[in-house]
């Protein structure tokens, strides 16, 4: 009998005991971000269709270039916009004989699982040569829609510039090559034999603090020559575009 009361307590304490601590899932902010940064893309990918019309057809030059080439935006993923002009004959021939053509430039709005955005503008590539870079980061970071509204016309600009310059057959106006000059001076860029620019470091930088919170741009700074190439893939990485960072790799 004694032993049967003392395993009743037992059970009657264990049921009224208090609940231990409820552990928290580690991945959740993470995926928390991404969930609410799908809001800002969305709202950006339909504000952005929008006005892109109206946005090109004020940049001179885009007109001429739209009719050879075509114009197009896609937004098949959810997670990305890209604005791209079309694939055009050139009226040349490869070396082994073939009728060149080429591909237009691209710039592209890519949301990564962490909640940032990359924003890049992709050089056109044509069978009988391209430019020395294979891309040109304009920004990455955590950038509201509205901010990425601000600055569309601005990306479209730049965009039109960089297909003037960097096919074959057009004839860029000079405020077109200094800006197209700019973007290579200022921005970072993947190229052949790995990551170069960025002079004074900021956009890496800027990267930096928003991970970590806290300022390190003096130490930072200091050992981005040694480090940059492997610092953007591994930021890339770590922001979700490991794809991106994978071919970049290459």
């Amino acid at each position: 009998m004694s032993e049967d009361r003392d395993e009743s307590i037992t059970a009657r304490e264990a049921l009224h005991a208090a609940p231990g601590p409820r552990l928290q899932n580690p991945f959740y902010p993470g995926w928390r971000a991404f969930k609410d940064y799908e809001h800002e893309m969305r709202a950006f990918k339909v504000i952005a269709k929008r006005e892109a019309p109206a946005i090109c057809a004020r940049i001179g030059g885009f007109a001429e270039l739209e009719a050879y080439t075509g114009f197009h935006a896609f937004d098949e993923v959810k997670e990305t916009l890209q604005f791209s002009f079309g694939h055009r004959p050139m009226r040349r021939f490869t070396l082994e004989g073939k009728p060149a053509s080429e591909n237009g430039a691209s710039l592209v709005y890519s949301a990564g699982p962490t909640g940032h955005c990359m924003v890049a503008l992709y050089p056109p590539q044509s069978d009988l040569g391209r430019v020395h870079e294979k891309l040109i980061f304009l920004r990455i970071g955590r950038i509201s829609a509205a901010r990425l509204r601000d600055r569309l016309a601005r990306d479209l600009r730049d965009l039109v510039a960089y297909e003037m310059v960097g096919s074959l057959d057009t004839r860029p106006t000079l405020r077109q090559r200094l800006r197209v000059r700019w973007l290579r001076l200022v921005k970072y860029k993947q190229m052949d034999g790995g990551f170069t620019g960025v002079k004074t470091h900021r956009d890496i930088t800027d990267i930096a603090n928003a991970l970590s919170g806290k300022a390190a741009s003096s130490v930072f700074a200091g050992v981005m020559k040694l480090l940059g190439p492997l610092l953007v893939l591994a930021v890339l990485g770590y922001l979700g575009f490991s794809g991106l960072a994978a071919r970049l790799a290459e």
